[in-house]
Formats: structure tokens, C-alpha cells, sequence
């Protein structure tokens, strides 16, 4: 969260600079999750399971 912090010292710009460089690294983050949920099904079963029982 830190990341996404405004510098008043920058420029706006630079700013949203800043912030599409965190959603990158978010989106990184959740490729290599979903690599990992590729590799291992169980995990995917798991998953799913936890999301319906955070749903509710």
C-alpha cells in the first residue's frame, strides 16, 4: 500500500507511473499463483472451496 503512497514532489504523471507499476507487480503475483494452481489441482479444489465458504 505503501507504493501507491502520493509523492508531492512528483509530477501526477509520475505518480500514476507509480501506480500502474504496483497493479504490474499485483498481476505478476497472481500469474505465479495461478502457475502454482496449474501444477496442483488439490490447491485449485481448495481454493474454490474457501472462496464459497468466504462468500457466505
Amino acid at each position: 500500500m505503501k507504493k501507491f503512497k502520493r509523492d508531492w514532489g512528483d509530477p501526477p504523471l509520475a505518480w500514476w507511473q507509480k501506480a500502474a507499476n504496483g497493479i504490474a507487480d499485483c498481476g505478476e503475483v497472481l500469474a505465479m499463483l495461478l502457475a502454482l494452481l496449474v501444477r496442483r489441482p488439490l490447491l485449485l479444489v481448495l481454493f474454490i472451496v474457501l472462496a464459497i465458504v468466504l462468500s457466505q
